[in-house]
Formats: C-alpha cells, sequence, structure tokens
C-alpha cells in the first residue's frame, strides 16, 4: 500500500469516526432527557431552529463559527466537539491497534457505549438503563456472532456470561447496602463491560478503575477548596462511570499482556 493509499484510508476513517461521534453526542444529549434519538430532527437546544445536512458536517461549526450556532449565535455544547474528535480519533487508529476485523469490532462497540455513558455521568451523575443494558446485550451478540466454529454456543458465551455476574453482583450489593457512594448504574456498567472482557477481565477492570478513582480523590480533597467539600471525603462527588470505562477501554486494549503481567507478578510473589 503506498502512503497516497494509507493517507486516503486513514482520512476516510477519521471522517466516518467524526460522523459517528456527532450521533454518540446526540445520545449524550437526548437519552438522559428521555427524548428519542431519531425524532424530532437535530436543532439547535436554544434556538430550536432545525439544521439542514451542512450544519451537520462534523467540526465545521467550530471552524467556522467558533462552537456557536449559526442561526441564534448561542455557544454550542463542547461536548459535541468532545465525542466527535474522540471517535474520529479511534476510528483512524484501529488499522495500527488491531490487525484483525473481531478485536476491532469489539473495541469500536465497547467505546460507542463508553464514550457516551462516561460524557452523561460526569454531566448528571447518572448511567442510563438504556445504554447498560444496551451494551450488555452488544458484548452478548458480539461474543455469540464472533464465536469460532469449533466452539459450543453455550460454552462460548459462558465467559461473557461470567464476567457479566462478576461485575454486577459486588457492585449490586454496594449499591443496595451503600446507595450513597454507588449507584445501580455502575453495576449494570460493570457488567456490561463482563460481557466484553470476561470475568478476569472484569476484575482487572475493577482494580483499574477503583485505583484511579481512588488517587482522583485523594487529589481533589488536596487540591478544592476544602471549605466546599467541607473537608471530608464523605461529601466529595466524583462519578465512577468514568472510570469504569477508561479501565475498560485499557482492558480491551492490553487484556492480554495484562494477563501475561499478572501471571509474572503471581509467579514472583509465589515463587
Amino acid at each position: 500500500m503506498t502512503s497516497s493509499e494509507w493517507i486516503v484510508i486513514e482520512g476516510g476513517l477519521f471522517l466516518l469516526g467524526s460522523i459517528w461521534g456527532s450521533f454518540l453526542g446526540v445520545l449524550v444529549d437526548r437519552i438522559p432527557k428521555e427524548e428519542s434519538i431519531f425524532l424530532p430532527r437535530s436543532h439547535c437546544n436554544s434556538c430550536g431552529h432545525t439544521l439542514g445536512a451542512l450544519d451537520l458536517v462534523p467540526f465545521k461549526v467550530w471552524i467556522f463559527n467558533r462552537g456557536h450556532c449559526v442561526y441564534c449565535a448561542a455557544p454550542i455544547d463542547p461536548q459535541t466537539i468532545i465525542s466527535e474528535f474522540c471517535t474520529a480519533l479511534l476510528f483512524s487508529a484501529t488499522p495500527l491497534l488491531f490487525p484483525d476485523i473481531k478485536r476491532i469490532l469489539f473495541l469500536l462497540a465497547f467505546f460507542s457505549f463508553a464514550l457516551p455513558l462516561s460524557l452523561i455521568d460526569l454531566r448528571s451523575h447518572r448511567l442510563p438503563h438504556k445504554l447498560t443494558w444496551s451494551a450488555g446485550l452488544m458484548g452478548l451478540a458480539l461474543t455469540w456472532t464472533t464465536l469460532e466454529p469449533s466452539q459450543s454456543h453455550i460454552g462460548g458465551l459462558l465467559p461473557s456470561v461470567l464476567g457479566f455476574l462478576t461485575g454486577f453482583l459486588p457492585l449490586w450489593l454496594l449499591a443496595t447496602f451503600y446507595p450513597q457512594g454507588m449507584g445501580m448504574g455502575d453495576a449494570f456498567w460493570l457488567g456490561a463491560i463482563g460481557t466484553f472482557v470476561g470475568p478476569v477481565g472484569t476484575l482487572q477492570t475493577l482494580l483499574l478503575s477503583s485505583f484511579s478513582a481512588t488517587i482522583t480523590s485523594v487529589l481533589a480533597l488536596l487540591l478544592f477548596d476544602q471549605k466546599q467539600n467541607n473537608g471530608s471525603w464523605r461529601t466529595l462527588k466524583i462519578p465512577f462511570g468514568p472510570f469504569l470505562s477508561a479501565a475498560g477501554i485499557i482492558v480491551v486494549l492490553y487484556q492480554q499482556d495484562l494477563n501475561r503481567w499478572g501471571g509474572i507478578i503471581s509467579q514472583s510473589l509465589l515463587g
């Protein structure tokens, strides 16, 4: 493949990713409001003007209108550019990350739920069941459709089912007995992650997310105004969903390496 062909392919993937990212931004905006993601047509949230095809071209409003509505000049939520840019980067990077289509499908599908769930949780401190349940079904469906010919359907789906139970049950218990510290959405989201990565990957996700969330909470207490949080970690509210999403992406990308490193560490401790 020549360099010019590679540039064309990467440019096409970047454009495709930005279009898909624009749709993910619609999910972030409409699902928390219990609105349809298809109707009405895309419109400005300030003036209500229906957006035409040219208005929906990715990055156009940010390049030519500096992030403001063409019709009323109201500022547009930056989640749109975040969603478009992050998804475009991921699409263009997938050929470099994975050589096989199966892992690419798993990564893109997982990211398509992880990004909107993270943005929604950061904004409203909730993880809508419409997305977490759909993510779990998608993980099971992808596992089902990518089974090897030699694998039985029941045996092939078992890791995904066990991954869901491994992620859901502990956080469900925590959310049941300590609802102030953990929401049921977190339990369903970790369970959904388990359908993509299996039981071991779920534990790795929980470990990485818990560690990163703890470090972030400690830093927040040290850096932010103590009066704002009454000087107590009990009043600090940091959504856990984005940490689960980030850890899940790391596990999807590097699960084989994590398993190998875990084996090396275990042998060192035991031997």
